[in-house]
């Protein structure tokens, strides 16, 4: 997987073009709203890309609150009585800015509902068609205890895309092939000097790392 480098006035054009295969999904923050929350994002419209942490995490992306798992019909005649799944919509929903930790918490929640003895279809079937383009955390803030959770501002782990801001432009690292296709869509495609970019993600990541100081201890949970 490469790492590409994504010019920021190519941002919106380029999520714009990656519509046409894909719903896209990110923070936004609402007029008189203190903190973003993850929404489906019109066209034209940005993720919010400043923010370290939204008010809620985008679980619900995945996991609704509430859907409507079958409908029953009692026609009788030559159907008889029936019950079926409801259409769904099934594009890829492309989560675009979530935050690594929260990518990573997605993976604990599939050992609950994709396991050898049992595949829950809701939870799976949304869950995979989720491509999940992070963000990583250059300023962790004093509430971050990430670290000890075996995750941290640049994890990985539940990505498909990690994002960094350099400023000007994004380092985008490709980290599965959902992830590399959702850069193909978005015409993302400029590669950049592999070695240098890892160097200056390495070096952001272990600066962020270092700046987080809340630590929690899991030592007494069986």
């Amino acid at each position: 997987m490469k790492i590409v480098s994504i010019d920021k006035k190519d941002w919106t054009a380029g999520l714009d073009k990656a519509r046409s295969a894909y719903r896209l999904f990110g923070p936004v923050r609402e007029t008189g709203q203190e903190f973003s929350t993850f929404k489906e994002l019109a066209r034209g419209e940005n993720p919010e890309m400043a923010e370290n942490d939204t008010r809620l995490s985008p679980k619900s992306l995945a996991f609704s609150p509430s859907e409507t798992m079958f409908e029953y019909s009692a026609k009788g005649g030559e159907d008889g009585n029936s019950l079926v799944r409801p259409q769904k919509d099934m594009t890829p929903k492309a989560v675009v800015g979530i935050r690594p930790y929260d990518a990573a918490a997605f993976l604990l929640v599939n050992k609950n509902f994709d396991t050898p003895e049992y595949r829950d279809p809701y939870w799976c079937e949304d869950y995979e068609a989720c491509v999940f383009i992070g963000l990583a955390v250059n300023e962790p803030d004093s509430l971050d205890f990430s670290t000890s959770t075996k995750s941290g501002p640049f994890d990985e782990s539940g990505l498909d895309v990690l994002l960094v801001d350099m400023g000007g432009r994004y380092l985008a690292r490709e980290i599965t092939e959902k992830g590399a296709a959702f850069l193909t869509a978005c015409g993302f495609q400029s590669e950049t000097d592999q070695e240098k970019a890892l160097q200056e993600i390495e070096a952001l990541k272990q600066a962020a790392e270092e700046k987080i100081v809340s630590k929690i201890s899991f030592d007494n949970i069986q």
